[in-house]
């Protein structure tokens, strides 16, 4: 499994000012092309208190930008149109776990 830097609080308030409310399109102009495509993805999300939620992406762009800490940004785009932001510092390297797997 791929792990990456943690971002120190705050890192991202800037970037979600600097696209929010932007389409995907306007995104790209500021971004570039992303560096890579994703298909549709479908995620369950967890919670103590409150029932699960299925979350359904038609696909994911991702972007390489040389930003500090923020290595990555990806933009998942919602089976609503709505769009979702996650961002990712350094790759960290793979290690091996207890058992030996190296999680690839």
């Amino acid at each position: 499994m791929r792990r990456f830097e943690p971002l120190p609080s705050g890192a991202t308030e800037e970037w979600v000012r600097r696209l929010g409310g932007k389409s995907l399109d306007e995104i790209i102009v500021v971004l570039g092309p992303p560096s890579r495509e994703y298909g549709p993805s479908e995620w369950t999300g967890d919670y103590k208190d409150k029932p699960s939620v299925v979350i359904r992406h038609t696909k994911s762009l991702e972007f390489a930008v040389d930003g500090e800490p923020v290595k990555t940004v990806l933009i998942h785009v919602g089976d609503d149109g709505q769009l979702a932001y996650e961002f990712r510092g350094r790759e960290l390297p793979m290690t091996e776990d207890a058992d030996g797997d190296s999680g690839r």
